[in-house]
């Protein structure tokens, strides 16, 4: 039995739920609770874009997960989402324990709108 791991909106609207190998699988007409959406500009989505955005929600601390939305994914080098107020600019599934401790660090400053991480060694924040 699959387990949705991500649920996929794709340019026309559908929602597509993909496993955690990042294989489209079934189309829903809803989220199944606890999946994040992710939108994407593929149609159909790519399996290594699937697999990126996998990659980043698995790198994240279980409380920094939950508070996760507006996934958007423009190819597998790609992941962007909102992490409460602030938007984060992943990048694609490299380095992801340096990218969340960089990412972490950078949430303490006051006023950021914006991380960026896809470049762990040189982050920038706007």
């Amino acid at each position: 039995m699959r387990v949705p791991v991500l649920a996929v909106k794709d340019p026309q609207g559908q929602l597509q739920v993909v496993d955690s190998q990042g294989d489209v699988y079934a189309i829903v007409s809803a989220p199944p609770q606890g999946v994040p959406l992710v939108n994407t500009v593929e149609n159909p989505p790519s399996k290594e874009s699937m697999s990126a955005a996998i990659s980043v929600l698995q790198a994240l601390p279980s409380g920094q997960r939950v508070a996760v939305t507006d996934v958007a994914v423009l190819g597998e080098n790609m992941v962007t989402f909102k992490l409460g107020a602030v938007s984060v600019v992943w990048g694609g599934a490299s380095e992801p324990e340096l990218k969340v401790k960089v990412m972490t660090a950078l949430l303490k400053q006051k006023g950021v709108g914006t991380i960026d991480v896809s470049a762990p060694l040189t982050p920038a924040i706007r």
